[in-house]
């Protein structure tokens, strides 16, 4: 995907000769795809398949700051289970909260991060709040853990 989205940087830079918008548009539809269906597969199968004690019930690969992160949410007691980001690159967990802020920021989601008490929400809130934004919006590559 890299190669294919360096292709396009440079074509766009005029750094190599133009590219027909028939062949541009198709190679921005396979990087797409490979990332919706490939990526967002593999992720998913690497970092759940060690979570044996707990079930996805969502979760959404997004794009922040130039890398791919996946937000993932976990059936728990009550109405929301816990929320955590993983970096999906280097495959390791990041700290949930600030990343969720971001994504709240980068795609100008309109979530309030602060309560009616002023206090600000907890990261399980607002996991559940940008991922249900994010899949209203149809942002991010999305897959279900049922």
């Amino acid at each position: 995907m890299e190669l294919i989205r360096d292709l396009l940087r440079r074509e766009a830079l005029a750094e190599i000769e133009p590219i027909s918008d028939y062949t541009r548009h198709t190679l921005k539809a396979f990087v797409q795809f490979l990332q919706r269906e490939i990526v967002a597969e593999s992720v998913a199968k690497r970092r759940f398949a060690s979570q044996d004690s707990m079930d996805v019930i969502e979760q959404r690969l997004v794009e922040l700051n130039g890398k791919e992160y996946l937000i993932a949410r976990y059936r728990g007691a009550g109405t929301s289970g816990p929320v955590k980001v993983f970096d999906a690159e280097a495959d390791q967990e990041v700290d949930a909260h600030p990343m969720l802020r971001l994504a709240n920021d980068r795609y100008d989601l309109g979530i309030q991060l602060l309560g009616s008490g002023g206090r600000m929400i907890n990261t399980q809130l607002l996991g559940k709040y940008v991922l249900a934004e994010l899949a209203k919006r149809r942002i991010g590559v999305a897959s279900s853990g049922d």
